[in-house]
């Protein structure tokens, strides 16, 4: 996700080929619009718990957002990089630069 526009969820299939971030069971999700394209620069609000070292990412880091989904028609999340590690977050945590 990211290098098109896309109209339906994130597969496992394309979480597998680097293409997405997460994927949720089917039905669960639907994509979300940013009322920009995918990827976008986003700046961190808050400290985050990030990738398998568990160290937190601090406020103010910058990250690109390549998916966002609304799941279960509440909770907005964000599937974003920084460098070469995936992460995510809710829509919340992060200041869009449009």
């Amino acid at each position: 996700m990211g290098e098109k526009s896309p109209k339906k969820p994130a597969t496992e299939d394309e979480v597998r080929a680097g293409k997405a971030i997460f994927h949720v069971r089917a039905g669960r999700s639907r994509v979300y619009d940013l009322g920009c394209p995918l990827p976008v620069k986003a700046i961190l609000k808050e400290d985050i718990d990030f990738g398998d070292s568990g160290k937190p990412v601090p406020k103010g880091t910058m990250v690109e957002v390549v998916q966002v989904e609304i799941v279960d028609g509440t909770d907005v999340l964000v599937g974003f990089r920084i460098g070469a590690e995936d992460g995510t977050c809710v829509l919340d945590e992060l200041e869009i630069m449009k």
